[in-house]
């Protein structure tokens, strides 16, 4: 599995989500972030599962919530 770097915006972006959910039901917040978790080790376990989107990035979503991560996946070498 590749190592996972995200980008200090979409760190700030998922806590907000997070806090957003968990203010719109109690444990809300804390599945969306599991949840979250699992679409990251899914993309980084096979880097091309998920659709391209746009400047050679790629995308996959969450279970049950309204969200998408974009991820570019790693060149050989990189």
């Amino acid at each position: 599995m590749k190592p996972v770097r995200f980008h200090p915006a979409a760190e700030v972006e998922l806590a907000a989500e997070a806090r957003y959910y968990e203010e719109r039901s109690p444990g809300l917040g804390e599945r969306f972030v599991r949840e979250v978790e699992a679409a990251v080790r899914l993309a980084s376990a096979f880097p091309q599962i998920g659709p391209p989107y746009r400047y050679d990035t790629r995308r996959v979503f969450p279970k049950s919530f309204a969200f998408s991560i974009v991820y570019r996946p790693s060149r050989a070498g990189s």
